[in-house]
């Protein structure tokens, strides 16, 4: 709810002398009539508001104070935020309603969105965007579209502030090691993955694989193969594309050392152990920079599939969202400008966090404050661009996880590809079907 301001009407007391003034009665009325105007953005800025935040994980403590809590504090010092920690669960806000707790704004994933909706605390941004003069231009569309995705197609229910990135990671003393030439950006899977059998090799007992391709959903994402189709609501693994898509992992899977030493595909702590010649992934720099003393490696830009060159996955971001149960929105939205401002952007971009922005001037300085990541290839998070992100269905969640459970049945070779993909399909109808009841 906006503040409400209080206007005194002062009326100035003229002596009943009037001697030759034709214009002041005039401007005598317009005195009576006159009022102190509210603010065109609603916000008392000389009153306190305390708004209340909810993370399930996206942002660390330190995140909070250095890109929200400090910036906001010292542009608008009569607003102070208060995080509140929910552990991640399906109903994680239905459990804050149940307590009683009201809050004001979200940090939220597009991909996990739905559930924001079934709490109904989803609302049209849009009106109050352009009510405090939130610019959406200035954001990259792939990342304004894919919230509206997320947000029902009809109008934006939350603002991206920062994404995943895609890059193809690798060990360079491992490629040292077996004498073969390091990755360069622009490469396909086809070669990445005939530079994987070079690297995939037995020494001094101990297994080295040459990548990890991450899961397979997330790689299908790239050519915007969903797991179930949003008008039908059926299931899309009889589509030849995910043939297509397993044919190719296994091919991975199937060369000499695979089998040996199973490891299920997005195990980023092999990498960062020194197992794994190659990661193709999304963000890991995180866990990198706790071995960065140790770790001899460097980034190029992910492979490309010939149906989408220059892809990354599917877009992936994080998105702040006013609460549509807020009584303090003015106040809310100025936390929304402050964490898209250029110099917000560019301290996240310099510190190692993914900017949203389209300012290649914003974009250049990533990094450039982090000491493990100077020297490094950096320039190649941004040779790929994400893909537009699927509509959503209540029902991804629970697929995906059937999918990922038949992984290792596939890639061993105990199922054969067919076989397995007929069984994943009528696994997820049958999910289907039960969670329509």
């Amino acid at each position: 709810m906006s503040r409400k301001w209080i206007v005194l009407s002062l009326i100035s007391i003229f002596s009943t002398a009037v001697v030759g003034c034709g214009s002041g009665a005039g401007e005598d009325a317009k005195s009576v009539n006159s009022k102190a105007s509210a603010p065109a953005d609603g916000l008392d800025a000389t009153k306190p508001v305390t708004l209340k935040i909810v993370d399930t994980g996206l942002v660390t403590d330190e995140e909070f104070q250095m890109y929200l809590a400090e910036p906001v504090k010292k542009k608008y010092p009569n607003i102070t935020l208060e995080l509140i920690r929910q552990k991640y669960s399906v109903d994680r806000y239905e459990l804050l309603l149940a307590k009683g707790e009201k809050f004001d704004l979200l940090f939220e994933a597009n991909l996990l969105f739905d559930d924001v909706i079934a709490a109904k605390l989803a609302d049209n941004m849009e009106p109050m965007l352009k009510k405090h003069n939130i610019d959406l231009n200035r954001i990259e569309q792939v990342a304004v579209d894919s919230f509206k995705i997320a947000s029902g197609g009809q109008y934006l229910s939350a603002v991206p502030f920062t994404r995943h990135f895609n890059a193809l990671y690798y060990n360079k003393d491992l490629f040292d090691k077996f004498g073969a030439a390091y990755p360069k950006d622009g490469m396909t899977w086809d070669e990445t993955i005939e530079l994987t059998r070079k690297v995939t090799r037995t020494a001094d007992g101990v297994v080295y694989r040459g990548l990890d391709p991450d899961l397979p959903f997330r790689t299908a994402s790239v050519i915007g193969q969903p797991i179930i189709d949003a008008k039908t609501h059926q299931s899309t693994l009889q589509n030849e594309k995910w043939k297509q898509m397993f044919q190719m992992y296994k091919t991975i899977y199937d060369i000499p050392g695979y089998k040996e030493k199973y490891v299920n595909p997005n195990n980023f702590g092999e990498f960062t152990k020194g197992n794994l010649a190659m990661l193709a992934g999304l963000n890991i720099l995180p866990s990198i920079s706790k071995v960065a003393n140790t770790l001899n490696w460097d980034m190029v830009s992910y492979p490309s599939l010939k149906e989408a060159p220059n892809t990354g996955h599917e877009f992936d971001g994080h998105g702040i969202l006013v609460s549509a149960i807020s009584e303090k929105k003015d106040a809310a939205y100025k936390v929304v400008e402050v964490l898209l401002s250029d110099d917000n952007q560019l301290n996240m971009a310099r510190n190692g966090k993914m900017p949203i922005l389209k300012n290649t001037k914003v974009q250049e300085e990533f990094g450039k404050n982090v000491d493990y990541l100077q020297g490094k290839n950096v320039k190649a998070i941004y040779k790929t661009m994400p893909a537009k992100s699927h509509v959503p269905t209540p029902y991804d969640s629970k697929a995906r996880t059937i999918m990922n459970k038949y992984n290792k049945d596939i890639l061993t070779g105990v199922k054969d590809l067919n076989s397995a993909l007929r069984e994943m399909d009528e696994e997820i109808t049958k999910m289907i079907a039960e969670n329509k009841k």
